[in-house]
């Protein structure tokens, strides 16, 4: 037997005694990062997003500042970087600059991740007077064909002035933004590369850009590329580690991509985060899942994530800067050796 398959069961079995028998799914640690949805409506359909394939029967809404100020005021154990957003635009929510300020003074860094398209530049003004909110918007800017596949039903065009507006309010403001991009498959690291300093070229206020997969969502793998980037064995559940999202209502739901609102394990705006997660039904769910089971009646059932191979890779400009100088030559080879497999199964 391989080293790596023995790894693979003495930490699972690990999880299972001490996780599930001793612990009985209690935690005394928990990442520092939360996720509060600001608004579960958006302005675009994205395939890649549950709002685009039209699932899930939670009522919409914007989150208020009354609710939003009773789940701060909830927020009992260290917490250092909060995304205000899970699969709606923040930027539709008129309060959002609000919940920044809140948030700062809580000392929490707001991050806000947006798709940018025709969003209220003046609000984006407001939030960019605060120091210390950080933003990414998610455009396909290196091809049409791509951004339109993504981004229904959003014309690349526009999306482009839209990008060309933003980069000139960042200017004014002295400040930096992200790059989200999902790639649809079959890009090779050197053009990877190309599309990089090209993005770098053409918008001077662009600090990073974010190249991923297509990654799906529990209980959608039609969003996400599948090809060969499913594993024999799931993994323990990144979700069963984490904190859990706070809705726009004020409901926790226990896995932060729960866009169906199923899982809900506490209301955060009436209860303080930590009696939340490791309240009863929290521990139960943690349980189950650190012992290889399934929560009953919930999205776990066709959610393929554990077993999922994503890609992801993180530039900067002083990154591009340091492989020209030969300091990273294999930055982009993860890239080529991902996307090798959808090549195979392609051709098979």
């Amino acid at each position: 037997m391989k080293t790596s398959e023995l790894k693979r069961y003495y930490h699972r079995a690990k999880r299972w005694l001490i996780d599930g028998l001793i612990m009985q799914g209690y935690r005394r640690r928990f990442p520092d990062k939360l996720v509060i949805e600001t608004t579960n409506i958006c302005s675009l359909k994205c395939r890649c997003c549950p709002n685009g394939n039209n699932v899930g029967k939670r009522a919409r809404g914007m989150m208020s500042r009354e609710v939003f100020d009773r789940v701060v005021d909830n927020i009992d154990i260290p917490v250092k970087l909060c995304f205000l957003h899970m699969c709606g635009e923040p930027f539709l929510n008129p309060d959002l600059e609000y919940f920044c300020r809140k948030l700062l003074a809580r000392k929490i860094t707001p991050t806000i991740f947006s798709n940018g398209y025709g969003i209220d530049l003046d609000l984006l003004d407001k939030v960019l007077q605060l120091k210390g909110v950080r933003i990414s918007f998610s455009i396909e800017a290196h091809s049409a064909q791509d951004y339109e596949h993504i981004r229904f039903p959003g014309k690349f065009d526009k999306a482009m002035a839209s990008l060309s507006m933003i980069d000139s309010r960042f200017a004014g403001a002295k400040r930096v933004f992200g790059l989200n991009i999902i790639l649809t498959g079959g890009y090779a690291g050197e053009e990877i590369e190309r599309i990089s300093r090209k993005l770098f070229d053409d918008y001077p206020r662009l600090s990073n850009i974010t190249f991923s997969s297509e990654w799906p969502w529990p209980a959608l793998p039609q969003t996400g590329n599948l090809a060969g980037h499913i594993t024999r064995h799931n993994s323990y559940c990144t979700q069963a580690k984490g904190l859990p999202a706070i809705l726009w209502d004020g409901k926790a739901g226990f896995c932060n991509l729960d866009y169906a609102g199923k899982m809900i394990v506490g209301d955060m705006t009436t209860t303080s985060l930590s009696e939340i997660v490791n309240n009863k039904t929290s521990r139960q769910y943690r349980k189950r899942l650190a012992m290889g089971r399934l929560v009953p009646s919930s999205f776990c059932d066709n959610c393929v994530l554990p077993r999922y191979n994503s890609f992801t890779l993180d530039i900067t400009r002083g990154k591009l800067k340091r492989k020209d100088a030969g300091k990273s030559p294999d930055l982009f080879n993860a890239a080529d050796e991902y996307f090798k497999a959808d090549e195979y199964f392609r051709e098979a």
